[in-house]
């Protein structure tokens, strides 16, 4: 069955970030096996997808860090856009709430399936609102179990919430840990993904 997918991502490559790249290599695969798929984004270079895009435009002034007001404003251009778009069997948001608050309100009200993927435990300081847009998710995909926890906080039913690997071997750091012998001062690497 081919799909046609909308996905929202506020960055994609070459911004840093392991959600980026996620954003990259899923549009990538899902394209191979032949669906549908266009990326609606702020920040980035659409040359690094294999897919249709569109750099949405929130205002021109203010930083192009994904501030909460920043992620609502493009949620609410992107949800704007998808009026105007072939009607997708599903979207997929990537972010938090605030990515996702008006299209979520856009897939309630014409009957598209809502998936959310969260790169990142959640900012529970605005949890009533947080609660409130995923009311309106209908699936959760989760990069850990910490976020899939924050989830259940707010009520999120299990069965609406996958898990799945961050990336990182856990079991093969510990291993590192236990059966290497320490040299004080001695830093192997620091940084992000």
């Amino acid at each position: 069955m081919t799909l046609i997918i909308q996905r929202a991502a506020f960055s994609i490559p070459p911004c840093p970030g392991g959600e980026e790249i996620h954003v990259r290599e899923l549009t990538g695969q899902q394209v191979r096996m032949g669906h549908s798929v266009h990326v609606f984004f702020r920040n980035g270079d659409p040359r690094q997808l294999c897919s249709p895009s569109t750099r949405v435009r929130i205002w021109p002034a203010g930083p192009p860090l994904p501030t909460s007001l920043n992620q609502i404003a493009f949620s609410a251009k992107v949800a704007h856009h998808l009026k105007g778009v072939l009607r997708p069997d599903v979207l997929h948001v990537h972010g938090d709430f605030t990515d996702s608050e008006y299209i979520s309100r856009f897939a309630a009200t014409h009957g598209i399936p809502l998936v959310l993927t969260l790169h990142a435990r959640l900012n529970l300081r605005h949890a009533s609102r947080a609660r409130r847009t995923f009311a309106r998710v209908d699936q959760f995909i989760t990069l850990g179990n910490g976020a899939a926890q924050d989830l259940a906080s707010l009520g999120v039913t299990e069965k609406r919430i996958t898990v799945m690997s961050s990336g990182i071997d856990l079991q093969m750091a510990q291993d590192a840990r236990t059966q290497t012998q320490k040299e004080p001062g001695k830093v192997i690497a620091v940084g992000s993904l």
